[in-house]
């Protein structure tokens, strides 16, 4: 029985870790953009992070009512979200009719363009931007790439982290039959979760969160990274739970336990479909670094 929940904790596991990165990543029209006006056709697909060691190209396409008509393509760019624009011209890429690039020069960790593209005419007919609100910008973020032992390290211990809440949830399930052996199986299995989401999360995804952006913790009280600020609640929840189960952890006092066994199983299920959410939130999946 134990290495049938262990398989299911496995499957489960695996799920979340298959559905989580596309649930992470932008849909498919998110960064994209596109605007037309007087016989011209603009559209450009943001990168939203660039992590390589080259410059990253800012690609547009654009398809023009004739062939004879003069346009100008303008891309408009500052560092930081701050300060006067800067402008590169985009230019037609050899051997395409529609598309143009330009390269920007490549920032440090944890910097960021913002950036539009301006479309003319040589009579100035016809102006064209992207996006098309005049108030809004394309982000591009760079970022540090981890080495593939990190990352490795990184998502190991947060899949063990995983599985063992899901392992102590059907540890839960089976304290409706009074059964003090699963007690003691839960009260292991939450203290494991728990330490393993901390090792993880402050230790090793500190480390990534270094190379990746230059600060080791973005999340409250020194940031306003998300991602983080919802593990730091995650896993004070699990640690919380460790406390409840004092009594049961390294030996079997159930009279020392700070919650009931309906309060158990509540606060179990309750821990594991908070972790459900938080690694469907969105940024805790970093792409594979090859």
């Amino acid at each position: 029985m134990s290495s049938v929940k262990t398989f299911l904790a496995f499957i489960l596991t695996l799920l979340l870790f298959a559905v989580a990165p596309r649930m992470n990543k932008d849909t498919s029209d998110a960064g994209y953009f596109d605007n037309s006006a007087g016989g011209f056709i603009i559209d450009h697909t943001s990168i939203g992070k660039y992590s390589r060691s080259g410059d990253p190209e800012i690609e547009a396409w654009v398809a023009s009512p004739d062939d004879s008509v003069k346009f100008t393509l303008m891309l408009n760019y500052r560092t930081g979200g701050s300060g006067a624009f800067s402008q590169l011209g985009l230019t037609r890429k050899a051997e395409t009719l529609d598309q143009y690039s330009t390269e920007l020069p490549r920032l440090g960790r944890g910097e960021y363009y913002e950036y539009s593209i301006e479309l003319s005419t040589a009579d100035d007919g016809v102006t064209l931007r992207l996006p098309e609100s005049d108030e809004s910008y394309v982000t591009l973020l760079f970022e540090g790439r981890p080495s593939l032992m990190i990352w490795g390290a990184h998502v190991g211990v947060m899949f063990i982290a995983a599985m063992y809440a899901f392992l102590a949830l059907f540890n839960a399930f089976g304290l409706r039959n009074s059964n003090e052996k699963n007690l003691k199986k839960l009260s292991r299995k939450v203290f494991i979760t728990g330490i393993l989401m901390l090792l993880g999360t402050v230790l090793i995804g500190s480390f990534i969160s270094h190379i990746r952006f230059g600060y080791y913790w973005g999340g409250w009280p020194f940031g306003d990274n998300r991602t983080q600020t919802y593990m730091e609640l995650l896993i004070v929840y699990w640690l919380g739970l460790t406390v409840l189960f004092r009594g049961t952890i390294f030996g079997f006092k159930p009279e020392k336990n700070f919650v009931s066994v309906p309060g158990a199983i509540s606060l179990t299920l309750v821990g594991v479909l908070f972790m459900i959410v938080v690694y469907l939130a969105g940024g805790h999946f970093v792409d594979i670094p090859i």
